[in-house]
């Protein structure tokens, strides 16, 4: 089923590491942070990015600094005997209380026009998705926001435009739809 709501959409995902390719060649990548998918609309306005980009960096995904830290358990055996992973880092302490910026994670962003796609029938439509003449600068505007509110060097981007092939190793997984209210 499709949105037929025109409303600037990014899928946010926790991951332990994400990157970029574009033609086998890396383009971009982080470590602990956040993999973010956007679409944007073409009615979508700098308002509502800034709205967006706020949002996305104080998103609390993570378990608070102190609670990260309380009493550290060592691997204990499962049912089968073998040792078991020690705690998460959502175990044991303050879970949905740390943002990115709290935790001095990356994010890496990636355009992508599919998340504004209609269907008709079986078949996807684009033409809720903002042009790319127009989408390009709005975009780079949105990395400038996340740029401005958090580190610079924090704030990665895909290859706007181009065909890319996206890896990440999600945390969870943990993945939220952001998108701006009419």
């Amino acid at each position: 089923v499709g949105f037929s709501v025109l409303v600037m959409r990014i899928v946010v995902t926790r991951v332990r590491s994400a990157s970029v390719r574009v033609s086998g060649a890396l383009v971009s990548s982080i470590g602990p942070g956040l993999l973010c998918l956007v679409g944007i609309s073409r009615d979508d306005t700098p308002a509502e990015a800034a709205f967006l980009a706020k949002k996305l960096l104080n998103l609390r995904l993570w378990s608070s600094p102190a609670a990260a830290e309380q009493s550290p358990q060592a691997a204990t055996p499962d049912t089968n005997g073998s040792a078991a992973a020690g705690p998460s880092e959502e175990e044991g302490g303050k879970r949905w209380s740390a943002s990115v910026m709290q935790k001095g994670y990356e994010v890496l962003c990636v355009s992508q026009f599919t998340l504004c796609a209609t269907l008709k029938g079986n078949k996807p439509d684009f033409h809720l998705a903002m042009g790319g003449e127009q989408s390009r600068p709005f975009y780079e505007d949105f990395l400038a926001l996340l740029q401005k509110g958090f580190r610079p060097e924090a704030i990665k981007n895909g290859a706007f435009g181009q065909y890319m092939q996206v890896e990440s190793v999600n945390d969870g997984p943990v993945t939220i739809v952001l998108d701006t209210k009419i």
